[in-house]
């Protein structure tokens, strides 16, 4: 998708992978406050590296992901502080 022009231009860099609008992305936490499930996915429609902010659309809606969701330390059930805990996107760019 990159090599056809069919992805933004800004991107951001997480501990999942490289994030640009387009991307497809499945959600790797849980995060009530947001109603994210893990195990969902959806399309990258927006990000702003400045403020570590990403909107993500997923089940017809669009969710604003903040720098706690995304750094995962604002994630049920994951301590912010495990080495092994996962990321909470993963990098699906065809």
């Amino acid at each position: 998708m990159d090599r056809d022009g069919r992805l933004g231009a800004d991107t951001m860099v997480l501990a999942g992978g490289e994030f640009s609008a387009g991307d497809r992305v499945p959600f790797r936490h849980n995060a009530t406050r947001l109603g994210v499930v893990n195990g969902q996915r959806g399309e990258v429609l927006a990000v702003d590296a400045d403020t570590q902010r990403m909107t993500v659309a997923f089940d017809g809606r669009a969710v604003a992901l903040d720098r706690d969701y995304l750094s995962g330390a604002g994630t049920r059930g994951s301590p912010p502080s495990s080495t092994a805990t996962p990321p909470p996107l993963i990098w699906l760019r065809a």
